[in-house]
């Protein structure tokens, strides 16, 4: 006999509801260091680079354009 969502117990429903949290939380900290990690980067690319040279000036470029992301 196949079940409907309908006939799923609300202990079921609420244990799935909390796996499903547990899983957003879980992306929400994979994006979040990934988004640091890209932070950190560009960071250190302005830091390094010399004020007075091409490179940083490509770099703003391409971090304007969002392809150095």
């Amino acid at each position: 006999m196949c079940q409907t969502a309908s006939s799923f117990s609300p202990e079921i429903n609420r244990k799935k509801f909390q796996n499903v949290e547990h899983l957003v939380q879980k992306l929400r900290r994979l994006n979040s260091s990934h988004d640091e990690v890209n932070r950190d980067y560009i960071a250190s690319l302005c830091e390094n680079a010399d004020p007075n040279t091409d490179h940083r000036y490509i770099s703003e470029i391409l971090l304007a354009s969002g392809l150095l992301l």
